[in-house]
C-alpha cells in the first residue's frame, strides 16, 4: 500500500473527520481532553482514593504519579476503541465511494485512524504536561512518542482494515464490539499494573498486546525505569504483522465491495 500516493487525498479525509467530530460545539478539541480528564477524576477517585489503588512500581507513588498512570492507560485504550468503534462502518458508510472504481478504498479506515490518532496525541501531550509539573519527572522521554506512535498507527491500520472489510459481509461484528470493548478495558490494565497480576491470570493476559503497549509507555513516559526489548519487540512485532494481515485482507475482499452493498 502507498501512503505517500494518497497522502493528499488520506489528509483531506481526516481534516473531514476531525471537523465533523468538532462541528456545531463552541469548545472544539478542549472536548478532547475534557472528556478523558473527567473520566481520570473518576476512575482516580474510585480506584485512588476510595480502593486506595496504587500501581506499585516507585516508591511513595503521589497521587499525581497515579493519576498519570491511569490517562496513559485510558489514552491508548481510548485510541483503539474509537477504532473498534468506527471501523465497522468506515467503508459501508460511504456506498458512493465504494461504487467509484478509481477511488482508493483504504484511505476510508486510514484517515479514521489518522482521526483516532491525533486525538490520541493530543491528550499524550496533555500527559507530559501533567508529568513533567506534577509528577517530579524528566519531560525528554517525551522525545521517543514518535517510537510509540508507530506502532500504534501500523496496527490502528491493519485492526481498521480487517474489522472494515470483514464487517460488509459480517454484519453482526458491530453488535460485538461493545462487549469487546469493555472487556479490552479491564483485562489491558488500564487501573493497574502488571505486576498486580496474579499469575494464573496472568498467563491468559499476556497474550493481550494492549497491555504490553500500555505498560511499556507508562514506563518510558512516566515511570522513566526502562524496558526489557522483548516487550518493544513483541509490541512492534505484532504491530507490524497485524498490518499487513490487515492490507492482505482488505485488498483480497475489496473487489466484490460494491456487489454486496
Amino acid at each position: 500500500m502507498n501512503f505517500l500516493k494518497h497522502r493528499n487525498l488520506i489528509y483531506q479525509f481526516t481534516k473531514r473527520q476531525i471537523q465533523l467530530q468538532y462541528r456545531g460545539s463552541y469548545m472544539g478539541a478542549v472536548w478532547t481532553l475534557l472528556s478523558p480528564l473527567l473520566m481520570l477524576m473518576i476512575y482516580s477517585y474510585v480506584f485512588g482514593f476510595i480502593y486506595g489503588g496504587s500501581f506499585e512500581v516507585v516508591t511513595n507513588e503521589t497521587p499525581y504519579q497515579h493519576a498519570a498512570a491511569i490517562l496513559i492507560g485510558i489514552t491508548l485504550f481510548g485510541y483503539f476503541s474509537d477504532i473498534l468503534a468506527i471501523s465497522p462502518t468506515a467503508v459501508s458508510s460511504n456506498p458512493n465511494f465504494v461504487k467509484k472504481v478509481v477511488f482508493p478504498l483504504q484511505v476510508l479506515p486510514i484517515s479514521h485512524v489518522t482521526q483516532a490518532l491525533y486525538n490520541a496525541i493530543i491528550k499524550f501531550v496533555f500527559s507530559a504536561i501533567l508529568i513533567a509539573f506534577f509528577c517530579d519527572r524528566s519531560a525528554i522521554p517525551f522525545l521517543y512518542l514518535p517510537i510509540i506512535i508507530i506502532p500504534m498507527f501500523l496496527a490502528g491500520v491493519g485492526i481498521s482494515m480487517i474489522l472494515s472489510s470483514l464487517a460488509i459481509y459480517i454484519k453482526d461484528i458491530s453488535n460485538f464490539i461493545g462487549f469487546l470493548n469493555m472487556a479490552l478495558l479491564f483485562s489491558s490494565a488500564v487501573f493497574y499494573g502488571t505486576n498486580l497480576i496474579p499469575d494464573e491470570a496472568w498467563e491468559i493476559l499476556k497474550y493481550n498486546p494492549l497491555i504490553h503497549f500500555i505498560e511499556w509507555t507508562r514506563f518510558t513516559l512516566l515511570w522513566q525505569t526502562g524496558e526489557t526489548p522483548a516487550n518493544i519487540y513483541y509490541i512492534y512485532g505484532t504491530s507490524i504483522s497485524v498490518f499487513f494481515l490487515g492490507t492482505f485482507v482488505f485488498n483480497r475482499l475489496k473487489e466484490s465491495f460494491a456487489d454486496v452493498i
